[in-house]
């Protein structure tokens, strides 16, 4: 996290590896919600709300462990989150 944030906060690319429970998804949740707590509002009148942040995970279990993390900070910085996911 240390290395990663600041990285991510001045919008570079990073690809993390770490162990399990060390920080990653908050790592990359916390700079890309700050980016879209500071950035102006989409105008939506008229339209209906878009996604603005998407988070890709390889299996059900990690989507709903990712927004269960990003639902946890999602309202002090104003923005719902939706955990989408397909299979058998």
């Amino acid at each position: 996290q240390a290395h990663a944030i600041p990285l991510l906060l001045s919008g570079r690319d990073v690809v993390g590896i770490a162990p399990t429970g060390s920080g990653k998804t908050l790592a990359y949740l916390l700079p890309g919600l700050a980016r879209l707590h500071g950035a102006d509002k989409p105008d939506t009148s008229g339209s209906k709300p878009s996604p603005r942040f998407l988070v890709l995970g390889p299996t059900r279990e990690l989507v709903t462990q990712i927004e269960a993390q990003a639902e946890s900070f999602r309202r002090s910085f104003g923005l719902t989150t939706l955990a989408v996911y397909g299979g058998a």
